[in-house]
């Protein structure tokens, strides 16, 4: 039995035969991809990896297998993998890659697994199911509307932000869980409804404080312009192949303007903001347009817009509660969820960010004039 310190779970625990598997260099590398990219510079302890993350959701998926009586190895296989396409820095590299190119971490991943076919021929996984699981086409156990990877990293993040968001007993949620035998999917137990509104204000509180903290955003900007300057040298797979080493190694050899600023602490500052939906068709082209307009308006290229899409978001809409063998969506049967979902979409807003030395009264008069331009009618 392999046994690993957690400060989460004391104790994680996985069988012997997954000693090749986590030693495995795709998943070593996972060590040296931080999980929350450059949210260090706001919250000093937030270092912890993708690694422990994947051990985290390994754990918890197995678990979650072993009591609805599935293939535990499968799951737990599956967990150790779901992340193995990630980028340097997490979701801040992909942002810029999938929109400017195409190419999703999720690729990645799967081209990944499919080398690993044989190791995990001789686990006894198959490594197309573990594919059609993480790739949300299977029971949800590790992708699906409340899985083990939030259910990790909501927690794992709180602790190394240090806050404390009242994610707490979701181990009584694993036992609660039970599977949709009509549609071949994970639901909950009627009684698990409470932890489950739990779990999910929580997830509000964490994006509020820390995935969309102003600051976190700020400089995370600094390190998507240098890795868009990459691109004129490097393919997307390259460097999605990256760590977070090998990307700084890479923009410090280049004396890249934006890394130093990073470096620096020298972070840009919020300087306007305005809901999303307030806007007319914004998009990744209409993302381009605006930062251009903008950044000609102030003669500057120190001038900065998040996010680059308003993409669609499941916002929980899909979570199954079982009563009576009926299934029933958790939105409809929770008004606090309902409260939630509406706090989330107000959460995202139009961004404007730019390099203290701009901020002015009237260069934010100018950003005002552009981006009313935007709104809809």
């Amino acid at each position: 039995m392999i046994k690993i310190a957690d400060p989460l779970y004391n104790i994680v625990t996985f069988p012997e035969y997954f000693k090749s598997l986590i030693d495995n260099p795709y998943l070593q590398r996972l060590r040296r991809i931080r999980q929350l990219g450059t949210a260090y510079l706001v919250y000093p302890s937030a270092n912890h990896t993708r690694f422990e993350h994947s051990l985290g959701v390994a754990y918890l998926a197995g678990m979650i297998a072993e009591n609805l009586e599935l293939d535990k190895s499968l799951y737990i296989a599956a967990g150790l993998l779901h992340d193995i396409g990630h980028g340097p820095f997490s979701h801040l590299s992909e942002e810029v890659l999938k929109n400017f190119t195409g190419v999703k971490h999720e690729d990645l991943s799967i081209k990944k697994i499919k080398c690993l076919k044989d190791l995990l021929s001789d686990i006894g996984v198959r490594y197309r199911e573990i594919i059609k699981e993480i790739s949300g086409r299977g029971v949800g156990i590790v992708a699906g509307d409340l899985d083990a990877d939030r259910l990790d990293y909501l927690q794992r993040d709180a602790y190394f932000t240090g806050n404390f968001s009242g994610i707490n007993n979701i181990f009584y949620l694993i036992y609660n869980f039970i599977v949709d035998k009509n549609k071949n999917t994970i639901a909950l137990k009627e009684k698990a409804i409470p932890i489950t509104e739990s779990i999910l204000a929580s997830r509000l509180i964490m994006y509020r404080t820390v995935y969309l903290h102003k600051t976190v955003i700020a400089s995370s900007l600094l390190l998507q312009e240098s890795i868009k300057n990459l691109l004129d040298e490097f393919s997307p797979e390259e460097i999605y192949s990256m760590d977070d080493c090998q990307l700084i190694s890479i923009l410090r050899s280049k004396n890249d303007t934006y890394h130093k600023k990073l470096e620096n602490r020298d972070l840009p500052k919020l300087v306007f903001t305005i809901k999303l939906d307030t806007i007319q068709n914004y998009d990744f082209k209409k993302y381009n347009e605006l930062l251009e307009d903008l950044r000609t308006a102030l003669n500057s290229n120190f001038v900065y817009l998040w996010p680059m899409s308003n993409k669609k978001r499941k916002w929980h809409t899909n979570i199954k509660v079982l009563i009576d063998g009926e299934s029933k969506k958790l939105v409809e049967l929770s008004s606090l969820l309902r409260n939630i979902l509406k706090a989330e979409r107000d959460m995202y807003q139009l961004r404007v960010y730019v390099d203290r030395s701009l901020v002015k009264s009237d260069n934010i008069k100018v950003i005002q004039s552009i981006i009313n331009k935007l709104y809809k009618k």
